[in-house]
């Protein structure tokens, strides 16, 4: 069941103020139930290799989401063929220059953690990705790693 709800606020109430303000709110069970169901009908599963994204966002952009992806894990592999220590170590990982802003962001996390870069691969990945829906256009978008 639907309903409003329209309240004044208090400080608005006997304090001279010329205008007055309402505001429509619904009931919890109706915003739960609208917001579950822009999510089903924008959800979306994507696997590849060991990387299992769930992805949030309008059809239009889970190409570019899927795109990202691809081009997040080439990037890592790419950065593990130069230095295999990159993947392995439990340690935190000094950023390099010539490295790319994805590898960056991992090393960067590793430090302020004190563990390996490999520890927030999943939310570099899946930040990647959103990042990339955002550019395209997208208003609503989100990687779950």
């Amino acid at each position: 069941m639907s309903y409003e709800l329209l309240f004044l606020r208090s400080r608005d109430v006997g304090s001279g103020a010329e205008s007055v303000h309402m505001y429509r709110m619904r009931s919890m069970p109706e915003r739960m139930l609208q917001a579950r169901s822009e999510l089903a009908s924008m959800s979306h599963c994507f696997q590849y290799k060991e990387t299992i994204v769930n992805i949030v966002c309008d059809d239009v952009y889970l190409k570019v989401a899927e795109d990202a992806i691809f081009e997040a894990r080439r990037i890592i592999e790419s950065k593990i063929s130069e230095d295999p220590f990159f993947s392995i170590t439990y340690e935190p990982y000094p950023v390099m220059d010539e490295d790319h802003e994805l590898i960056k962001r991992m090393c960067d996390a590793s430090q302020s953690a004190g563990v390996g870069p490999f520890a927030g691969v999943a939310g570099a990945v899946a930040v990647y990705a959103v990042e990339r829906m955002v550019e395209a256009g997208a208003e609503k978008a989100i990687g779950e790693n």
